[in-house]
């Protein structure tokens, strides 16, 4: 006879109530003419022992404040919020390297007849091939890439004849 065992079911926790947790809440804006540790001034209750408090994160926690007042800003920013007049001069990523495998062949059958073209002209013609390929798609991408992405320096002095008036608002 089968027999199967059934899990053993842990007691629930209790969940915390609204009047547990205010502890963990930040509180409400006070009356106007209230000030701390005055009579009608707000006291959180401690939370009760034994409850387990469900508590949102502190970055949840604002984006929950922030949903209730649509007035308040969403970030700080430490500088102003327009458009620099030049860019950096970073380098552009180059491509990444092709044909490795023709010219691993290409190496390995050098080191194998002494370093003898004769020897070799079929892996030296793919290699070349495959080489004179790779080129050709990189003008093609940029050819086609002209009219995408600005070079740092054409940039920079497309920002220096229309630059931003910072004094405006």
């Amino acid at each position: 006879m089968l027999e199967t065992s059934i899990p053993a079911t842990r007691p629930r926790k209790k969940r915390c109530t609204q009047t547990s947790c205010q502890a963990f809440r930040r509180p409400r804006a006070e009356p106007r003419g209230a000030r701390k540790g005055q009579a009608g001034s707000r006291t959180a209750p401690q939370s009760l022992p034994g409850v387990r408090c469900l508590m949102a994160t502190p970055s949840l926690r604002g984006r929950l404040a922030r949903l209730g007042n649509p007035r308040k800003p969403i970030l700080k920013p430490n500088k102003p919020l327009i458009l620099a007049n030049r860019v950096g001069e970073r380098r552009r990523e180059k491509g990444e390297a092709t044909c490795i495998t023709e010219m691993s062949v290409m190496m390995a059958c050098w080191k194998q007849n002494e370093f003898r073209d004769e020897a070799c002209k079929k892996e030296i013609q793919d290699f070349f091939d495959c080489a004179s390929k790779a080129e050709a798609a990189r003008k093609m991408r940029s050819i086609q890439g002209e009219s995408g992405n600005l070079p740092p320096k054409k940039l920079n002095i497309l920002l220096q004849r229309f630059p931003n008036k910072p004094h405006v608002s």
